[in-house]
């Protein structure tokens, strides 16, 4: 049962790396193209700065990961690659969390309203004011 597991664990992981490379590859593919802006809002620079952003993390995170054994309800998990991986994922979303609560401040800043600010992220058909 374990063995079964262990095996869809790695599928699993197989899965997920073959669809993260296939979704970066078309992403990367389509910003040729696309004109680089939409009403106003530069998303071509936006996606090649998401697409450097996050393999710049997950590379810098993978190199500089902590790996020294930890304990865990008494059971010492030393395996190098394993604790590299899942601190790169843990500090990854860390730092996306970072960057989307520093952009929502930005955002707050700016307008001066968080009022104003929180009714401009709702679709319009839930904001109060529809014109």
């Amino acid at each position: 049962m374990i063995e079964l597991l262990i095996i869809l664990m790695y599928l699993t992981v197989g899965v997920a790396i073959v669809a993260t490379a296939w979704s970066t590859l078309r992403r990367i593919k389509m910003l040729g193209h696309t004109s680089g802006k939409r009403h106003g809002i530069p998303v071509r620079k936006i996606n090649i700065c998401v697409i450097i952003g996050v393999s710049l993390s997950l590379v810098l995170s993978y190199a500089f990961a902590n790996t020294a054994p930890i304990a865990i309800n008494t059971l010492k998990y030393s395996d190098v690659v394993w604790l590299r991986l899942s601190n790169m994922f843990v500090l990854t979303g860390e730092l996306a969390v970072g960057v989307a609560t520093a952009a929502m401040a930005y955002c707050f800043f700016k307008t001066g309203n968080i009022r104003e600010s929180l009714r401009s992220l709702l679709p319009r058909r839930f904001s109060r004011n529809t014109k």
